[in-house]
């Protein structure tokens, strides 16, 4: 690859900061004016630059380009604001393209984001002796990185949930409130029963919170059997809190 010669850089480059022979081997001073990376297609990384504000400092700084590695060799570099702004550019562009290149969208096609999935759909929820308790709707947001949940029971009254798997812990989570005040914080995940989530529920109308836990379980007829229990007693016994039983609305 040809050098390029008598190239006058604009500023900042034209200024006497940041300027090494390790550019241009074919300038004739060590403090000769760099040929900035834009004008080099090829080279695509800066490396191990060790500048120091206002200060000229030896250095083995080098840069790489297709097919070959240069070296300064010890050469001196002079930098201000004006470099540093500089490299602080050169090298968040370069972070820039690592990051644009990971998936856009993570959670739409992994499996384990799909987990919940079943709790999907548009859903008439009746008591266990057939009483109508109210109309649930779940559905996917943020290009299935969650689920949320939209509750209205028989006497108007509301409620909604996020539910999404926490990628650290590797348990899914569901965050409820409700108007009355019901406040639900509960994590897990999937067991041989269905989905399990325990945490607490507190009660904003009394201050009290108590442990909670809830079980969502496909049935062989195509329903849906959600079941919480509440402890009163630190978690030694469980007693029912809700047990609903879904079944899909046709929407069609």
């Amino acid at each position: 690859m040809a050098e390029r010669e008598g190239f006058e850089p604009p500023e900042p480059f034209g200024s006497t900061v940041f300027k090494t022979a390790a550019f241009d081997r074919s300038a004739t001073s060590p403090y000769a004016y760099p040929i900035p990376l834009e004008k080099r297609p090829d080279c695509h990384q800066i490396m191990n630059l060790a500048i120091v504000e206002n200060q000229a400092v030896g250095t083995g700084s080098e840069y790489a380009c297709v097919g070959r590695i240069r070296h300064t060799g010890g050469a001196k570099v002079k930098t201000t604001k004006w470099s540093l702004a500089w490299l602080s550019l050169v090298l968040s562009a370069s972070a820039w393209g690592q990051t644009a290149s990971a998936p856009a969208y993570p959670c739409e096609k992994d499996e384990k984001f799909r987990a919940f999935d079943f709790w999907l759909g548009e859903w008439e929820v009746r008591t266990a002796d057939g009483k109508l308790a109210g109309h649930n709707s779940i559905r996917s947001a943020e290009r299935g990185c969650l689920l949320t949940e939209h509750w209205t029971n028989t006497a108007g009254g509301t409620g909604m949930s996020i539910n999404y798997l926490d990628a650290i812990t590797n348990k899914w989570v569901q965050v409820w409130l409700a108007e009355g005040g019901s406040q639900i914080m509960i994590s897990g995940g999937m067991t041989d029963e269905g989905m399990s989530l325990i945490g607490t529920l507190h009660e904003l109308s009394n201050g009290s919170t108590v442990p909670f836990r809830g079980l969502w379980t496909q049935l062989p007829d195509g329903r849906l059997r959600q079941y919480f229990e509440q402890s009163n007693d630190g978690g030694a016994t469980w007693v029912p809190w809700f047990e609903g039983y879904y079944s899909r609305i046709d929407k069609d």
